[in-house]
């Protein structure tokens, strides 16, 4: 479900940079000079070329009104969950939202959560969670208005369910909790693969106020995908910049809800770009200046699938529902680590 883990990245979340042709002397013949130089400028086409960063620029086009944009979110709901932040459960205030963004057809994806680390809320009277999807085919739509009329947990707009919209989602979410959720102190936004340990994440919350905030896996100097076969390609027209700007991993973040109804005006004004993290997180969070933390106890990697591996952890990608369940067998036996 999102773009987080990839763009070329190593473990220290670190891209490689163009390396410039350098190191002539001056005190050589100016023919063989001359030859030096035409090759060294063939060689530096050839270096960006490879790279993708031929037509990027240096300039912050932040600073150029690239991104400026008049836009609207005019979906339809077809779904809407609004009882879920209402105080009348009991007459308690929403001090975090999960949010986990999911497909249509997740059916069993989304049951595994809710019989797993998704029912630590019941235990909390100030956390809801829902789930946010799209539209699909009538005979998905039909199992869904079945799901929902019995949890009741389900957002769905009439924008198309698909990877290249879940930029669209990520507004949705914002949409839905300046709507219907506004009093919530935190959001959290999650994919529909992993694991989140609901426990570590009040405790991590309790410790410090976060204000204009987005917490998460902080990434930083990840540079667009030139290659045209690649699923992250990016072209110059959509992201003109070498590198993005910070982002937090799209596969679990935290957003502090004083900035949400912020990061939701801005996405409407500013340039749609598919990549949902560097959007929300990167993008529409720099133009308002919110504050990205990193927080260890995320990660976009798969963890071991076992409940020692979240015993501080916070969340872990890429599990199956086979995988979430085992994790919280673990965690209920408590066994030793």
């Amino acid at each position: 479900m999102s773009t987080a883990i990839v763009y070329g990245l190593d473990n220290n979340l670190k891209t490689a940079r163009p390396v410039m042709p350098c190191g002539f002397s001056r005190r050589k013949p100016l023919c063989l000079l001359c030859g030096i130089l035409s090759t060294t400028v063939i060689l530096y086409i050839m270096i960006n070329i490879i790279r993708g960063n031929r037509n990027r620029v240096t300039v912050d086009v932040f600073q150029t009104g690239f991104f400026d944009y008049n836009g609207t979110h005019d979906y339809d709901y077809i779904f809407t969950a609004q009882e879920t932040c209402g105080k009348g459960r009991r007459n308690q205030s929403v001090f975090l939202t999960v949010v986990v963004e999911t497909a249509p057809v997740k059916f069993a994806e989304r049951q595994a959560i809710r019989e797993t680390w998704g029912s630590w809320v019941k235990l909390y009277p100030n956390i809801r969670l829902v789930f946010f999807l799209g539209l699909t085919d009538n005979t998905t739509q039909a199992k869904l208005g079945e799901e929902n009329q019995k949890f009741k947990d389900i957002v769905q707009e009439t924008f198309v369910d698909s990877y290249q919209n879940l930029s669209i989602k990520s507004v949705a979410v914002l949409r839905w909790v300046s709507t219907y959720c506004r009093e919530a102190k935190y959001v959290l936004k999650s994919d529909d693969d992993m694991f989140i340990h609901i426990p570590n994440l009040i405790n991590l919350l309790m410790k410090e106020k976060y204000e204009r905030t987005i917490l998460g896996c902080l990434v930083n100097g990840a540079a667009p995908i030139q290659d045209p076969n690649s699923k992250w390609y990016t072209p110059t027209s959509d992201f003109p910049m070498s590198t993005y700007p910070d982002y937090t991993s799209g596969t679990a973040y935290v957003v502090s809800g004083d900035i949400v109804y912020e990061l939701y005006h801005m996405a409407l004004h500013t340039k749609m770009f598919w990549l949902e993290d560097i959007y929300i997180t990167g993008i529409c969070a720099k133009r308002i200046k919110a504050r990205l933390v990193n927080s260890a106890g995320f990660t976009f990697f798969k963890r071991e699938v076992n409940g020692c591996a979240y015993k501080y952890a916070i969340s872990g990608h890429d599990n199956t529902v086979e995988d979430i369940i085992t994790i919280w067998s673990d965690l209920q036996q408590n066994k030793t680590c």
